[in-house]
């Protein structure tokens, strides 16, 4: 969840002079399909009774996770 709200960061910063430039179109394009990809992620893992939405606690899960990201 930490890094979704990062990105929403990300996203907000992206353009926010006001210009709209095709690198900003297309930044800010990345960005959304980078949150709506780590919300599939979350989504995923949900379905295998997982919760990847906090921070892994024992060494056991941060593989779970990054098998999850692979």
């Amino acid at each position: 969840d930490q890094l979704i709200e990062w990105k929403k960061g990300d996203l907000a910063q992206i353009g926010a002079d006001g210009v709209m430039t095709e690198h900003v179109i297309r930044d800010r394009e990345e960005v959304n399909e980078q949150i709506r990809a780590l919300g599939e992620l979350k989504e995923m893992a949900k379905i295998y009774g997982f919760d990847i939405s906090g921070p892994a606690t024992t060494a056991k899960e941060a593989v779970q996770w990054l098998y999850f990201g692979y």
